[in-house]
């Protein structure tokens, strides 16, 4: 008898160690559905630049398994889209997206930022952009600006797409680009960090580019919370005292650290009575005008929970908000954080901060970027974008029939070095020629239509710049001096 039991105590443990392996660590396709097809033109209607978009695209919804916020099994939803054309292995590039205003504001269900999936593929990428946790199809309480899930739902979408591109016999070569916007850029750069860090034998990042992001939580989220200035979307503070507190047990109520005037607020947020975010933004707002006089996001909280923040370095928020910065590492792979200068919501210098800090643990590829100087949050997205893409380029592969699917041009650049414009020659009509400045930041881009064609100079610094050229299946980059 007690033998049997040592038996039967050997299988169960040995069918838990096999459930652990196989569930705790593995990734599932759950289901997968064609959401409909693209053709080139109707992706580059959407593009700023006509006759950019190449490829006819296919959408489709995955749901996937993944891992929760306190390390259970979860699943999760998110966009994946695929360049149309046979015997073609494209690279991967991932999209994080920025803050979804409700639950389903996310990519799987076409939400505006789909459009960046449909873009990349449309240039040859296959496009991986997750929902996150809590959104989509996921439930719960969405973990916001939460480093490691957000990383965790990128990583395991891409190993999603990596069995669900092999059912469709839809060919991945070894490249691997990651971004991110806002949000997503914070998710952005702690799946970068990730890939490499920990993933290194799965997935080698070619480059990548985080966009606009809040890369320091404990400087600036901080900063924020302690702030007598006015901030006119006071929710994203909620949302984050919000996540954190549900992420690392904090508190055991809402009320030990939000004050009674919001507190049903906070309590319809988290609970999902009241899940868009902009209704968020404007009863606080509301809230505190009417108590305050100005919008000051500090004044949701328990001066408590303030105090502590400001005066014990080691309190669990303040380790919390550490726990999610994602700066402090050294990316091997080419790097660039785009911002706008004259952003209201998340301020730039999170990309000077992490570009410096970089650099000093070792980065070589590695910079910070002002994608347009006036813009703000809104309008900085397409000008960002615009230079990932393009900072992309200089690197992408696309494979065709086990050989480089890309041809050099053969084009004649004069004179060099160059001021006033640049004449290029044998460019072919519709072909999309960007002008960039040697950190990848996107200077102009110009549709061919006349041979020789001329790239004006005008306004540009003395130093070098890069010229890339694209039509088809062939590209050439140029390097040119400026005087």
């Amino acid at each position: 008898m007690f033998f049997m039991k040592k038996i039967y105590n050997f299988v169960l443990l040995s069918f838990f160690l096999f459930a652990l392996v196989r569930y705790g660590r593995s990734q599932d396709v759950v289901s997968a559905t064609l959401i409909r097809g693209f053709s080139a033109a109707e992706v580059g209607a959407s593009l700023p630049v006509p006759g950019l978009a190449k490829y006819d695209v296919q959408a489709y919804k995955l749901l996937y398994t993944t891992t929760g916020a306190k390390g259970q099994r979860d699943t999760a939803s998110g966009l994946v889209v695929y360049p149309v054309q046979k015997n073609t292995a494209w690279p991967m590039l991932v999209y994080q997206h920025g803050t979804a205003s409700s639950r389903v504001a996310v990519p799987s269900r076409m939400s505006a930022e789909s459009t960046v999936g449909l873009i990349a593929a449309s240039l040859g990428y296959v496009a991986v952009l997750p929902d996150y946790l809590g959104l989509g199809d996921s439930k719960g309480f969405h973990p916001y600006v939460h480093a490691k899930t957000q990383a965790s739902a990128g990583l395991d979408l891409m190993l999603a797409t990596q069995k669900h591109a092999a059912s469709l016999q839809a060919g991945l070569n070894s490249q691997v680009f990651v971004t991110g916007y806002s949000q997503g850029g914070h998710a952005s750069m702690s799946l970068h960090r990730t890939l490499e860090t920990e993933q290194s034998s799965k997935f080698r990042v070619t480059a990548a580019a985080h966009l606009s992001g809040p890369y320091s939580i404990s400087g600036d989220m901080r900063a924020r919370l302690l702030s007598e200035q006015e901030y006119f979307t006071p929710g994203y503070a909620l949302y984050t005292v919000l996540s954190y507190n549900m992420v690392y047990n904090l508190y055991p109520n809402l009320n030990q650290f939000i004050r009674a005037p919001y507190l049903q607020v906070a309590e319809d947020f988290f609970t999902g009575k009241e899940s868009n975010l902009d209704s968020i933004h404007l009863r606080l707002s509301r809230l505190l005008i009417q108590e305050k006089g100005k919008v000051i996001p500090r004044y949701i909280f328990q001066d408590s929970l303030l105090n502590a923040i400001a005066n014990q370095p080691n309190h669990p928020v303040n380790v919390a908000m550490r726990d999610n910065d994602v700066y402090n590492w050294g990316p091997k792979a080419p790097t660039r954080m785009f911002y706008c200068k004259a952003d209201e919501q998340v301020v730039y210098t999170n990309s000077l901060l992490a570009d410096s800090v970089m650099k000093a643990r070792g980065a070589v590829n590695v910079g910070s970027v002002d994608a347009g100087s006036t813009l703000n949050h809104g309008q900085c997205f397409q000008p960002a974008m615009l230079s990932a893409i393009f900072f992309f380029s200089q690197f992408q592969e696309i494979k065709t029939d086990t050989r480089e699917g890309e041809f050099a041009l053969p084009i004649r650049m004069f004179p060099n070095p160059a001021s006033g414009s640049v004449a290029l020659e044998q460019v072919p009509p519709g072909s999309q020629v960007a002008l960039m400045d040697i950190s990848g930041r996107l200077l102009h881009l110009i549709q061919a239509r006349e041979n020789p064609l001329y790239v004006p100079l005008d306004g540009l610094q003395a130093g070098l710049y890069l010229l890339r050229v694209r039509s088809n299946n062939s590209t050439w980059t140029g390097k040119l001096s400026v005087r």
